[in-house]
């Protein structure tokens, strides 16, 4: 929903081309989504590793988004 919501507002609103729009609605989205799934779906509020955990994420997604 974020993504779809962003790229919404960057595209239809705000008159970005649609694939610049894309790619900045997957990077937004992509954060979100880490953050939620970090700190209130495994409930992990360390902040050690957080870089290492974020580029597997990247990877996850990516692989996904492929």
């Amino acid at each position: 929903m974020v993504n779809f919501s962003f790229l919404y507002l960057f595209n239809y609103i705000l008159g970005i081309y649609y694939l610049t729009a894309s790619v900045m609605s997957f990077i937004i989205a992509f954060f979100v989504s880490w953050a939620f799934h970090k700190f209130l779906t495994f409930r992990d509020h360390s902040t050690e590793n957080m870089h290492k955990q974020g580029a597997l994420y990247l990877l996850v997604s990516l692989f996904g988004l492929v």
